[in-house]
C-alpha cells in the first residue's frame, strides 16, 4: 500500500530534534512538530519500521507549540526547536537521555535538568559558511536542513546580541578574495570577538577586514585553502577573548580551538565537575582537556594530569593554567593512557570530556587504571549510554546524572554522569 498525505498525532521529539508519532504500527518522524500536535504530513521516504515526512499542516496545535523566535527556523539548518515552548525543550532532553539508556539496558537515575539562563542570545561562537555565487555576490550563513543548500543570513537569534548585529558588517566587507569556505566566530559577554576565515587567499585580507570593523573585531585570521586543506594563516590584531568571570584571571580561547558555545551554563558546569571531583582525594586524570575549561576547577584542589591532543588548544591550557598544578600532556587520549599504565589511580579520579563518537576505544585502558570514580561528560547521549554500559562490565556503578541545556533551541545538551567503582 502506498500512502502519501496521512494525518497524525506527535507523541515525543526524537535525538535528530524532529517529532515522532506512530501510523500503521511504524515511527513517522516529522521536522518542525510537538508534542501533541495533530498534522498532516507528506511521507517522503519509507522504510520497514519507519517512515520521514515533511510537515503540510498543524491541525490543532500541541500544549509546547509557540511561534518561532527565527524567522528562518524552517529552513535554516542551525535549530530545531525555536517552535517548541523552552519548558517542553528541556523535558524533551531528560526524555532522550532515559530512552537512551533504556535502549543501552543501563538502570539510570532520573537526570538533574539544569536549564540554560537565557533560551537565546546565548551562543559565543559558531561556524558559519560563505559561498560566492556566480554573480559574485555572497551567500553566508548555515547550510539547510538535510540539503547541501546554503541558507543565507543576515541575523541570528540565538547568537549573542553583538555577534548577531555583527554578521551585516561582516557581510559587507567581506574580502573578495577566494569562492567559498567556513567563517567560524567568537565573542565573549563583555562584548570582544574575533572571526576566523577559511578559503581566503588574499594574505591581506586579514588586515582590511580588520581594520574596516575595528573596534568591533579585535582580531582576524584568514587562512587560504590549498589542495583541499587549511594553509598558513594570516592574522590581523589579537584572537584570544577572554572567557574568564569578572572576578577570575583570564580564561583565553580562540575561533579556531573548542570551547562551550553557551558562557552562562558553561560556568554551571565547570562549578558541577569541580564540585563532583571533590568527593575524592586522590590523584585525578583528565581526558580530552582541550584549553583546559574544566582543569581549571579540578586543579584549585589537586594536582591534575591534563591529556589533550590538540597543540593549539593544549598551548592555550598551559596558558591559562600556568599558576596551577597539572602536568599536561599534548598527545592523544589513548596513547596517553598506555604510558599511564603504570600509574596508581586506585582511589582517584578520572574526569573525561570526550567529542561526540565517545571513547569505547578507551574504556578497557581506563578501567584498568582502576579509577575510584569516574565523572563523564558528554555531548551526546547515546555514546555515553553505550559507554557507561562497557563501564558497568568493568565493575563500575552509574549515580548522578545531570543535564545541562547548553544549546537550547536545538536538541543538543551536555551530560555529566558520574560512576562509582564497586
Amino acid at each position: 500500500m502506498t500512502v502519501d498525505t496521512i494525518g497524525l498525532t506527535i507523541d515525543e521529539l526524537a535525538g535528530g530534534g524532529d517529532g515522532v508519532g506512530r501510523f500503521q504500527d511504524r515511527a513517522v518522524f516529522v521536522p518542525d512538530t510537538a508534542p501533541g500536535d495533530r498534522v498532516r504530513v507528506q511521507v517522503r521516504e519509507r522504510r520497514r519500521r519507519w517512515w520521514r515526512a515533511t510537515l503540510v499542516e498543524v491541525m490543532e496545535p500541541g500544549p509546547g507549540r509557540q511561534d518561532p523566535a527565527c524567522p528562518m527556523s524552517l529552513v535554516c539548518g542551525g535549530c530545531s526547536w525555536h517552535h517548541v515552548q523552552y519548558d517542553h525543550q528541556l523535558t524533551a532532553k531528560g526524555a532522550l537521555l532515559e530512552r537512551a539508556f533504556r535502549q543501552a539496558r543501563v538502570d539510570a537515575p532520573a537526570a538533574e535538568l539544569i536549564p540554560a539562563p537565557d533560551p537565546l542570545g546565548y551562543r559565543c561562537r559558531a561556524r558559519w559558511h560563505w559561498r560566492r555565487r556566480d554573480d559574485a555576490s555572497l551567500a553566508l550563513g548555515l547550510v539547510g536542513r538535510r540539503s547541501h543548500r546554503l541558507v543565507d543570513l543576515t541575523t541570528c537569534p540565538v547568537l549573542l546580541p553583538h555577534l548577531s548585529t555583527l554578521v551585516p558588517d561582516l557581510r559587507g566587507a567581506f574580502p573578495t578574495a577566494g569562492t567559498g569556505g567556513e567563517l567560524l566566530v567568537l565573542g565573549n559577554t563583555r562584548g570582544h570577538s574575533a572571526v576566523a576565515l577559511h578559503g581566503v587567499s588574499d594574505p591581506t585580507a586579514a588586515a582590511a577586514l580588520g581594520e574596516a570593523l575595528a573596534p568591533a573585531l579585535q582580531g582576524v585570521t584568514t587562512r587560504p585553502r590549498v589542495d583541499g586543506r587549511i594553509g598558513r594563516a594570516s592574522t590581523w590584531g589579537s584572537l584570544e577573548i577572554d572567557q574568564g568571570q569578572a572576578d577570575a584571571p583570564p580564561f583565553w580561547t580562540t575561533p579556531e580551538t573548542f570551547f562551550q558555545a553557551n558562557p552562562g551554563v558553561n560556568q554551571h558546569l565547570v562549578d558541577l565537575v569541580a564540585a563532583r571531583a571533590a568527593a575524592t582525594d586522590g590523584p585525578c586524570l583528565e581526558l580530552f582537556a582541550g584549553s583546559g575549561n574544566l582543569t581549571r576547577g579540578l586543579a584549585r584542589r589537586r594536582k591534575v594530569t591534563a591529556v589533550e591532543s590538540d597543540p593549539e588548544a593544549a598551548t592555550l591550557a598551559r596558558r591559562n593554567l600556568r599558576d596551577l598544578d597539572v602536568e599536561w600532556l599534548t598527545e592523544d587520549a589513548g596513547r596517553a593512557l598506555g604510558h599511564l599504565s603504570g600509574r596508581d589511580l586506585a582511589g582517584g579520579l578520572v574526569v573525561l570530556d570526550p567529542p561526540r563518537t565517545g571513547a569505547r576505544d578507551l574504556l578497557d585502558d581506563l578501567a584498568g587504571l582502576c579509577p575510584r570514580r569516574v565523572i563523564y561528560v558528554s555531548c551526546d547521549p547515546m555514546t555515553l549510554a553505550r559507554d557507561v554500559a562497557h563501564l558497568a562490565r568493568a565493575g563500575y556503578l552509574l549515580g548522578r546524572l545531570t543535564v545541562l541545556d547548553t544549546m537550547p533551541q536545538t536538541h543538543h545538551f551536555e551530560t555529566v554522569a558520574e560512576l562509582l567503582l564497586a
